[in-house]
């Protein structure tokens, strides 16, 4: 038998949202989903995007998340980083994705990157 491909173990992505520290003054939301990942043991998600507006501004960050957790109903993921830096100053950010879900064809990947 030939390898799999990755359609063929079910590709999902995840839902995040977090709140960034708050510096200078002000605070940024984060929220997207992951790039899609097949469901294999020890995978990661590629991830990326702007932050919300605030102080009249916002910052860029991506990264990759951490290795599948399991939890009763399916898993997730730990993320966390730095964005961009913007007038001289950058947000710290972290947080655990939702549950994975797989995608349906025509799903449009991640374009931040």
């Amino acid at each position: 038998m030939g390898k799999k491909r990755h359609n063929d173990q079910g590709l999902h992505i995840h839902y995040y949202y977090s709140v960034t520290s708050f510096d200078d003054g002000h605070l940024h939301y984060i929220q997207q989903v992951t790039d899609p990942a097949p469901n294999t043991p020890h995978h990661r998600h590629k991830y990326a995007g702007p932050t919300s507006c605030s102080n009249g501004h916002h910052h860029h960050y991506k990264g990759k998340t951490g290795d599948a957790i399991a939890i009763s109903g399916g898993h997730v993921h730990n993320y966390a980083g730095q964005t961009s830096k913007k007038y001289g100053h950058v947000h710290q950010y972290l947080g655990t994705t939702g549950l994975g879900q797989m995608i349906r064809p025509g799903f449009q990947e991640n374009r931040y990157y």
